[in-house]
């Protein structure tokens, strides 16, 4: 029986004393050498490997940073006009019954200044009015967070305090003083002893919460309130909703703020009830109806296909909330069936760093592009928190505390984008584009951490 060696002593040779045969130690440096040019092949490879992974890691560095260099120019028609703009604005409640009731008047001009006037602040120049439907009274319900237990105008009883809410109507009238020519007013909760539950937070399982029997009540007692603004406080109202985030089930009984749920048959109904109501006493259409106030966009189409021509017909406006904004297309082909103007009413997002900003600056530009919005609105502008553009304190030591990132980015588009101004059709949809009669603005988001360069072929634009 042969013996096949492999190059190295075995442990029998070892043990006999013997020697590997010459011709296996010969073939051991052949298989060494192939060994050792296999090895040199690899490194070559790895070495080749490597510098193409290191240039092409440089290149796209390259391509990162000279990139935006070869964007494609962007055509804008000035005759293609789509929207006329109409405003920037925000919701006075809980803004508005805390700031309002500051005993440094002073204090209180600082913040109205910061978001109405149009030379220092943010010229805004709508604002949402919060009809309040008042807590009851029993200690039971009080779960209300500070600065949202907004008052009622009447009673139980049917009496009504012409004296209710006088902070928040302070700040209402302070923001006419400085421009504001829009004011919607809206309602979060009917008034407690018109609800199911008994309180403004919402039903026990977050269903309807406004009683079958109260609709009729419900609707002059809004209309009578908008009413008594417009002939005592002299503010002008040019809508009017009765329902907020109504599809929505979070509207629980012992919330800590104001709502209700609106199944979209019983939106219906107390929307027609507020335009007839609006109708008899000579208000409409001067003043309109508003709605559906949803949350998400994708909701607000789905209610207002659920509504019958007579409440279309009291609708000035189609109104939907930014939060979800998938549908921003539909919500804008709504618009356009309908023949109503689209208001993005409602949208906020917290932080006071430029991520935040950032964030804003792409849900406001998107809204305006994509969803055709003709307004736009911050919920709360200001809070103890930051989840507004400003932060203020509103209790204790009340006064202003920072001024983040989102108050910023804000002023870059209502400073520049002015009501009267139309729209221009965008192939970047975060680039707003406008022209004025004498004018042309470009808004545009760099969402990068390098300067992006842009250019704009403008055709048909003013002289």
């Amino acid at each position: 029986m042969s013996q096949e060696y492999s190059g190295l002593p075995t442990s029998e040779d070892v043990n006999l004393g013997r020697k590997a045969p010459a011709v296996a130690n010969s073939d051991h440096w052949a298989r060494l050498l192939v060994c050792g040019g296999l090895l040199c092949i690899v490194a070559f490879v790895f070495a080749v490997h490597h510098f193409i992974l290191v240039t092409l890691i440089r290149f796209v560095g390259q391509i990162l940073v000279v990139g935006p260099e070869l964007a494609s120019v962007v055509t804008v028609d000035a005759a293609q006009g789509r929207q006329v703009w109409k405003g920037w604005g925000t919701s006075l409640c809980w803004m508005g019954n805390a700031v309002g009731g500051w005993n440094n008047v002073t204090l209180r001009d600082e913040v109205m200044d910061l978001l109405f006037d149009r030379r220092t602040g943010l010229g805004m120049n709508f604002v949402r009015y919060n009809i309040g439907g008042g807590e009851n009274p029993d200690p039971h319900y009080n779960s209300l967070r500070p600065g949202a237990d907004i008052q009622g105008w009447q009673a139980a009883n049917g009496t009504w305090n012409w004296n209710a809410d006088r902070t928040q109507r302070w700040v209402l009238k302070a923001a006419v003083r400085r421009g504001v020519n829009l004011v919607q007013a809206f309602s979060n909760s009917p008034p407690y002893w018109m609800t199911k539950s008994g309180s403004v937070t919402g039903a026990y399982d977050g269903g309807n919460n406004l009683r079958d029997d109260m609709y009729p009540a419900f609707a002059r007692y809004l209309v009578t309130v908008v009413q008594h603004l417009q002939t005592v406080d002299g503010v002008n109202i040019d809508s009017l909703t009765p329902i907020n985030e109504p599809i929505s089930w979070w509207w629980k009984f012992g919330n800590n703020q104001e709502g209700c749920h609106f199944e979209r048959d019983k939106q219906n109904w107390i929307l027609k009830l507020v335009g007839q109501e609006l109708t008899a006493r000579g208000l409409f259409p001067k003043i309109g109806v508003s709605g559906p106030e949803e949350n998400a966009m994708h909701d607000s189409v789905d209610s207002v296909h659920a509504y019958d021509s007579e409440t279309l017909s009291y609708m000035t406006s189609f109104n939907t909330h930014s939060y979800l904004h998938a549908a921003r297309q539909q919500v804008a082909d709504v618009g356009r069936e309908l023949g109503k103007e689209v208001y993005c009413s409602e949208y906020g997002t917290g932080g006071a760093d430029m991520g935040a900003g950032l964030g804003l600056a792409d849900v406001i530009s998107q809204d305006i592009n994509v969803a055709n919005a003709t307004v736009w609105a911050y919920w709360l502008a200001t809070e103890p928190d930051d989840w507004g553009l400003f932060r203020t304190v509103w209790y204790g030591r009340p006064g202003i505390v920072s001024i983040g990132k989102q108050y910023s980015v804000f002023r870059q588009f209502s400073r520049f984008l002015r009501p009267g101004m139309r729209v221009l059709p965008s192939a970047d949809s975060r680039s707003v584009i406008a022209v004025g009669a004498c004018s042309l603005v470009v808004i545009v988001t760099n969402q990068q951490a390098w300067d992006v360069p842009y250019q704009y072929a403008l055709h048909n634009g003013p002289k």
